[in-house]
C-alpha cells in the first residue's frame, strides 16, 4: 500500500493485557532506516483514544497535525514527526483491540476524499485479518485450558478420529495404561498390542 499510495508509515497497534498500552505489532516505512529501527512497545493508548475521540464512525482524519488541538496527543505527534494521519480503530466482539494508522511525514501530501475513502476499504481488510489473528489466539488459549483440565483426570481419555481412528489426544493417565501408544497410531492396532501383552 505505501508503495503504491503516498504513505509514509502504516502501523497496526494492539493492546496486550494491559489495556493502558498498546503496541506495535506491525509497521512499514517508506524510510527503510526508519523501517530497520525497533517497533515501539507499550505506547500509552491515552494517545489513541484521544484520537480516537474526535472520529466518525471509527475513523479519525488529521489533515494537519500542527494546526489541530487534541488534548495530550498533538505534540506527541509532531514530535514523531506525523503532518497528517489517518486512523481506524479495529473492533472486535464491541471491544476496541486495536488500531491501524496511515501517517504522512511530509507536508506536501493531501489526501483526497476519494483517497481516504479507498483506505477505509483498506482498514476493513486488515482489521479483520487482525481479529482472524485474535480469534485463532483465543482458541489456542481456549484448546490449552482443555488439554490441562483433561491431564488432571485420572482415568485414561482418547480423542481418535471418527474417519481414520488415528489417535489425536491422550492424556497424561492414558501413557501409564499403555505405554506405547503414540498420536496419529490406529487407535485399534495400539490399545490391541497393549491388551496382547
Amino acid at each position: 500500500l505505501g508503495n503504491i499510495y503516498p504513505i509514509d508509515r502504516i502501523s497496526i497497534w494492539e493492546h496486550g493485557f494491559n489495556h493502558s498500552f498498546l503496541d506495535c505489532t506491525h509497521r512499514w516505512c517508506k524510510d527503510k532506516e526508519e523501517h530497520a529501527m525497533p517497533r515501539s512497545e507499550h505506547f500509552p493508548a491515552e494517545l489513541f483514544r484521544n484520537i480516537d475521540a474526535i472520529s466518525q464512525n471509527g475513523i479519525t482524519y488529521i489533515a494537519n497535525t500542527e494546526s489541530s488541538n487534541i488534548p495530550g496527543s498533538t505534540d506527541k505527534l509532531l514530535q514523531l514527526g506525523i503532518t497528517s494521519l489517518l486512523q481506524s480503530r479495529i473492533v472486535m466482539n464491541g471491544t476496541v483491540i486495536g488500531y491501524i494508522g496511515f501517517y504522512n511525514c511530509t507536508t506536501d501530501i493531501v489526501w483526497d476524499a476519494q483517497m481516504i475513502e479507498l483506505f477505509q476499504i483498506f482498514f476493513k481488510a486488515i482489521a479483520e485479518a487482525v481479529c482472524s489473528k485474535h480469534r485463532q489466539q483465543n482458541l489456542s488459549l481456549l484448546r490449552d485450558d482443555v488439554v490441562n483440565a483433561f491431564n488432571l483426570v485420572q482415568t485414561p481419555m482418547l480423542v481418535i478420529s471418527n474417519d481414520t481412528y488415528d489417535i489425536l489426544y491422550y492424556n497424561d493417565a492414558t501413557q501409564d495404561f499403555f505405554p506405547h501408544i503414540g498420536l496419529n497410531c490406529k487407535c485399534y492396532s495400539t490399545l490391541y498390542d497393549e491388551a496382547s501383552t
